[in-house]
């Protein structure tokens, strides 16, 4: 089963801090990543 990791915010850092957190569980395949700036424009 694949979780999905949703990230809202207008900082591109948390986003990075996301992304390394779980950088072993997206390579694995064990989440997706999809991060979304506050104003609604994709980062990813």
């Amino acid at each position: 089963m694949t979780a999905t990791v949703l990230v809202v915010d207008d900082d591109p850092d948390v986003k990075k801090l996301v992304v390394q957190r779980f950088r072993r569980h997206i390579s694995d395949g064990q989440v997706s990543f999809v991060s979304v700036s506050v104003n609604g424009r994709f980062m990813s």
